[in-house]
């Protein structure tokens, strides 16, 4: 054990030493203006904007004042609620853009070795030096993660959010287990999902705790914004982001995917048939996951030993049918991977060779294929479009189904959790 925790320190500090080096000292020199790309920006600046009583969604104003505070190019368009920005807030009066650019992707670099342990111990993997050397190397490979870090997306924060949040689940710490969960939905919405899983299995402390936590960020940002920016973003914001779809396979929601299959450069007019085609096989791709995943919940309702496992069910369901799901977001797939790996080493035989296997195909899928896309060109059938058409999706899939019959089979054959 102390073994494996001082091989643990030296991991994190080795990550923060490299972090600091590429993004700060590397990074900077290649290129003055590194700050101008990524999703940083346009949070730092939505934040810079909120906190000063100006329009947050005004990207032509808010393009001018970066230019005025030395940014060139960009910042992307925000497309978050206000009390989504709240968190940036205070980096705004410490740090220039640039500096806080370098900071945030330290500090996520840092959070990310950190969720390794706080898995291990939700899903009770043993903590040991051979199996902490093959969480490194998971860890180490899963580019998605890089691709945050690299961007400055907030999606680290929920991933350490969700996995104390898994921690204090185990622990049976309903308050904690809510605020954590709580504050990973003020940073991203979907976490708030494990709410169903909450008022399934009457887990009432952990749905006040995260109304709670919701209800004091949006004060705060209502305190520091007003209510300017939220009757933006629900009249306008909200309703363009879910008629939104975009084409590239970048975005592995079940969606882009179908319109990607069924419409690929083939529209011919705002009326063609093949619109109303992609909103219709959309719509039914999402009731489906939706409605296989609530069947199994419902029927393993007394799983409270499996609370874990099943909101890991949610978590990659969101994966699914988000109106759109980037790359990046498969961070939030690490848990679900730490669940189903934590199942197999419990089985034996042929059931552990076939979860292992398909574990590893959903890494990789998911992994590599972030990195690896095939391109998907206008007018390709629609044989070759499923074949190519976002291989990230495909190791999602795969996670989901496989935590579907671990549920199914944990409740016909009561085999013990990793709770």
């Amino acid at each position: 054990m102390r073994k494996a925790i001082s091989v643990l320190l030296c991991l994190i500090a080795l990550a923060s030493a490299f972090a600091f080096f590429r993004f700060a000292v590397v990074n900077p020199i290649r290129d003055s203006k590194r700050s101008d790309s990524g999703d940083f920006l346009a949070f730092y600046m939505a934040a810079y904007r909120l906190s000063r009583g100006e329009d947050i969604y005004d990207l032509r104003a808010t393009r001018i004042q970066a230019r005025s505070m030395g940014i060139h190019k960009g910042p992307p368009e925000i497309t978050y609620p206000p009390f989504s920005i709240v968190p940036f807030v205070p980096l705004t009066y410490i740090f220039p853009p640039v500096q806080a650019f370098q900071f945030v992707v330290i500090f996520y670099a840092v959070l990310y070795w950190a969720a390794l342990p706080l898995l291990f111990h939700a899903f009770r993997l043993p903590f040991t030096f051979d199996s902490l050397c093959i969480g490194i190397i998971v860890f180490s490979l899963y580019t998605p993660a890089w691709g945050t870090i690299d961007t400055g997306q907030i999606n680290m924060v929920v991933l350490i959010f969700v996995s104390i949040g898994l921690v204090f689940i185990r622990r049976r710490k309903d308050g904690l287990a809510g605020t954590a969960f709580g504050l990973a939905t003020v940073a991203k919405l979907f976490p708030g999902i494990a709410a169903i899983e909450f008022l399934i299995q009457r887990r009432y402390r952990s749905i006040v705790a995260m109304i709670l936590v919701g209800i004091s960020i949006l004060a705060a940002s209502l305190a520091i914004g007003g209510t300017k920016p939220y009757k933006r973003f629900i009249s306008e914001e909200l309703p363009h982001n879910m008629g939104v779809v975009h084409a590239g396979v970048h975005d592995i929601s079940a969606k882009s995917f179908v319109h990607r299959v069924f419409v690929n450069g083939r529209i011919k007019g705002p009326h063609d048939y093949r619109l109303s085609l992609t909103h219709r096989y959309s719509r039914i791709a999402v009731f489906t996951f939706a409605a296989i995943s609530l069947v199994i919940l419902l029927l393993g309702a007394k799983q409270r030993r499996y609370i874990p496992l099943r909101i890991c069910l949610l978590l990659t369901l969101m994966l699914i049918i988000s109106p759109w799901t980037w790359t990046h977001h498969l961070v939030m797939a690490l848990p679900c991977l730490a669940a189903v790996i934590a199942y197999a080493l419990r089985e034996r035989g042929g059931i552990r060779i076939w979860m292992t296997v398909s574990a590893s195909v959903s890494y990789i899928l998911m992994a590599i294929g972030y990195k690896f896309h095939i391109r998907v060109h206008p007018g390709d059938s629609m044989r070759e479009l499923i074949q190519s058409s976002s291989l990230n999706l495909y190791g999602v899939i795969i996670l989901f189904s496989m935590i579907a019959v671990i549920i199914i089979r944990l409740r016909k054959s009561g085999i013990s959790s990793s709770e």
